[in-house]
C-alpha cells in the first residue's frame, strides 16, 4: 500500500466551485451536525477576509492508481466507495437540510474528494456563496471600516437597509 502526501494550494473560488459541483463531498462518518451558530460563522468569516485566518483543510481520494513498480502486468489498486453527502446549501438551527443533497456519482468526475479536517470551515465558505443560514444570506458590508464587514439579513432586512 502506498500512501502518497499533497500539499496543495488553492484559491477559494475553485473551492467554493468544486464543492458546489458535488467534487468534494462529506463523508457519512462525519457528523451530519453542523454546530456552528451565527456568531461563529460571521467570526470565521471576518477572520478569513482579514488575512489572519488561513484555512488548512484535508481531503483525501479514493481515485484508482496504479502501482509504480515497474512490472510489465501492472494491477489496478482497489477503489473504494465512500457514502457521502454532498454540503448543505441551507442550514437551520435544528441542523442540516439536505433533501437533494444527493452524492455525486465516481463516473460523473475523475476524483471525488471527501473532507476529513476542516468541514465546519467549508461550510461556512459555500454559505457565503451560495446558502442560507436559518433563511437568512450573509452580507458583506463593502463600507464598513471600525464595524463588522458580514452580517446575516433576510431579504426584507436587506431591502430596507438600502
Amino acid at each position: 500500500m502506498t500512501i502518497k502526501f499533497y500539499l496543495r494550494h488553492f484559491n477559494v473560488a475553485d473551492v467554493i466551485k468544486d464543492i458546489h459541483a458535488g467534487i468534494i463531498q462529506v463523508p457519512e462518518f462525519m457528523s451530519n451536525n453542523f454546530s456552528w451558530k451565527e456568531r461563529e460563522i460571521l467570526s470565521f468569516l471576518e477572520l478569513y477576509y482579514s488575512g489572519l485566518h488561513t484555512s488548512n483543510i484535508v481531503l483525501i481520494t479514493t481515485r484508482s492508481q496504479y502501482n509504480s513498480l515497474p512490472r510489465v502486468n501492472k494491477s489496478k489498486t482497489p477503489e473504494f466507495e465512500i457514502p457521502a453527502r454532498r454540503f448543505s446549501r441551507n442550514i437551520s438551527r435544528t441542523g442540516i437540510m439536505h433533501p437533494v443533497n444527493k452524492p455525486v456519482k465516481k463516473a460523473d468526475h475523475e476524483n471525488i474528494y471527501y473532507i476529513v479536517d476542516g468541514y465546519h470551515r467549508l461550510q461556512c465558505l459555500y454559505l457565503a456563496w451560495y446558502g442560507m443560514y436559518e433563511r437568512k444570506n450573509i452580507y458583506f458590508n463593502i463600507s464598513a471600516l471600525n464595524e463588522p464587514r458580514f452580517c446575516f439579513l433576510t431579504s426584507a432586512e436587506n431591502k430596507a437597509k438600502q
